[in-house]
């Protein structure tokens, strides 16, 4: 929504992983995949690289490029836990997850990784793993407060904060958002909102569900709005279903953002 509201003078480049379409909105750029953008930076170099970087398996291909080219870096996440693992699985992270913990300083988890007794949920409960792209930046930008400070700290470059700009939706009360999306008036409904990862402890929601009394148990309804990993899916669906909360548990996938905030609305709580 901003690319197409940036200046008809910039050149801009859009670097895509393998595979991926844009918006059709973005049909007059030039869109590039890693390789075909260092390429063309050998042959005339950019100005600058601008990494959105997330906590997503989805942006492990720009990984190399950061390697390679230091830039800018919106980092949309402090933890960065589930794109590391992810980046690790596939030999694409900066060094070892070890590694990264010690320079975070945690040399007793860093210990259990070499050793093999670590666990992702003890990696992602105790660290951020943010350095190894910190240290590779010219400049960052983050999105609150409590994130600059807290990068700012471990940063030798500027950091900057620059809100997220989004456009003011439509107020609708619980009733009306639920009736929109077909979900049961009276039940009690949790829902977290935006990619499921590891770091966003989804487990501990499906135990606290299965640890209140029955009748509240049985009005209670999570729903897990977003991309999930299928192993993770799997992951928590089996939990669930250990945990006797099976039917109350919902996968909703990848939706528009018009719909993630009218489950935002019929929500009794967000986690």
């Amino acid at each position: 929504s901003l690319l197409v509201r940036m200046p008809d003078d910039l050149e801009i480049v859009l670097v895509v992983a393998p595979g991926m379409t844009v918006d059709p909105a973005l049909n007059g750029f030039t869109v590039l995949d890693a390789d075909e953008a260092m390429a063309m930076h050998e042959r005339e170099p950019f100005d600058l690289f601008v990494y959105h970087v997330g906590n997503s398996a989805l942006h492990v291909y720009m990984l190399d490029l950061m390697r390679r080219v230091s830039g800018l870096t919106v980092l949309h996440d402090l933890s960065v836990v589930g794109l590391a693992l992810e980046a690790q699985r596939t030999g694409e992270w900066f060094e070892s997850i070890a590694a990264s913990l010690g320079g975070e300083g945690f040399a007793e988890l860093a210990g259990g990784v070499r050793a093999g007794t670590a666990t992702h949920q003890q990696i992602a409960d105790t660290a951020s793993l943010n350095r190894p792209l910190i240290v590779r930046s010219e400049a960052i930008v983050v999105h609150s407060g409590w994130s600059r400070a807290r990068v700012s700290a471990l940063s030798t470059v500027p950091v900057m904060r620059i809100p997220l700009g989004t456009p003011i939706p439509s107020r609708l009360t619980p009733s009306d958002a639920r009736g929109i999306l077909g979900l049961p008036p009276d039940a009690f409904i949790v829902a977290t909102l935006g990619e499921g990862t590891t770091a966003k402890r989804i487990d501990r929601i499906i135990q606290a569900i299965s640890r209140v009394p029955e009748d509240s148990q049985r009005a209670s309804h999570l729903f897990i709005v977003g991309a999930v990993p299928p192993t993770l899916a799997s992951t928590l669906s089996d939990l669930a279903v250990r945990e006797g909360v099976g039917a109350q548990v919902h996968f909703t996938g990848r939706i528009p953002l018009d719909e993630l905030g009218r489950f935002g609305c019929a929500a009794d709580a967000c986690v």
